[in-house]
């Protein structure tokens, strides 16, 4: 339920389901934690919800990426700031040997990649 409301970026019921105790960093069958699916919709207010819940951002997905490097492929310097603020690794490398850096160029995100590079990422 919470990776559902996550996707569709359903506040309230984000909320109620992690006061009540859901499991915050569940996976699905992709290894996928609501939060990462928040991340890759861009779902910029369920993705402050989840942190403040204390989110796991260094989670791995089965594809072996992390919600910085989702947030690179999906071209969105507000969520990377986000996860930059709470200390998330922004040079952590993923499964297959690519930084958020790589993401973010192969997604063709030039503010992503410039901002990835003003915060000393090569």
């Amino acid at each position: 339920a919470l990776h559902c409301a996550a996707e569709q970026a359903d506040l309230d019921v984000v909320k109620y389901l992690v006061e009540t105790a859901a499991d915050i960093d569940q996976r699905n069958d992709e290894s996928m934690t609501a939060l990462h699916l928040a991340i890759r919709r861009g779902r910029l207010e369920v993705v402050k919800i989840l942190l403040d819940w204390d989110a796991d951002p260094e989670v791995v997905s089965q594809a072996g990426a992390t919600a910085v490097h989702l947030a690179a492929a999906a071209g969105s310097v507000d969520i990377l700031e986000v996860l930059k603020d709470i200390g998330a690794d922004l040079k952590r490398v993923s499964n297959e040997g690519l930084t958020a850096l790589h993401y973010a160029a192969m997604g063709d995100h030039a503010e992503v990649v410039e901002h990835l590079l003003e915060a000393g990422l090569d």
